[in-house]
């Protein structure tokens, strides 16, 4: 388990600026683990709502339409996804839970939550505990990034 922060503002003012941590906390983490990211996103998603929806296509429709129309924020969608798709993420923000929800990912609604969360994991697996993941860069040796087997096979 990995329990990521942004540290702070300016590093997690929406989920698109957040992405580091998510990006950088799977790095730390071996495929299938958990992930609990805590930010703050109080300006909101930091994506077009067109986008949000983009979530709910498999990662190869994704790739193609990155490939036909490549822009940043799909890229975002596309890198958050293939973390979803490969993790257990949990999210401590501002965002309402419901959205968090549908984009595959489960929201923490309370300090209580994170903690027992925090705790029951803890008992049974290693907890590593990253303060401002925008800012690190973590790898672990055996580590099989999931996004090194998953872009090879995306060429167009």
């Amino acid at each position: 388990m990995v329990v990521a922060s942004a540290g702070g503002y300016p590093a997690d003012f929406s989920f698109y600026q957040s992405m580091k941590v998510l990006t950088n906390s799977a790095r730390a983490c071996e495929e299938g683990g958990v992930l609990i990211v805590m930010s703050q996103c109080s300006s909101g998603w930091g994506i077009s709502r067109e986008y949000l929806k983009l979530f709910k296509l498999p990662l190869p429709k994704l790739a193609e339409h990155l490939f036909d129309d490549f822009n940043m924020e799909k890229m975002a969608v596309f890198m958050a996804l293939n973390i979803i798709e490969n993790y257990h993420i949990y999210l401590f923000s501002s965002l309402p839970g419901n959205e968090i929800k549908e984009i595959g990912i489960t929201p923490i609604t309370c300090k209580d939550s994170l903690i027992d969360l925090i705790s029951s994991a803890g008992r049974q697996k290693s907890v590593l505990f990253i303060k401002r993941a925008s800012y690190v860069l973590p790898r672990i040796k055996t580590h099989t990034r999931h996004s090194e087997k998953g872009l090879k096979t995306w060429k167009k």
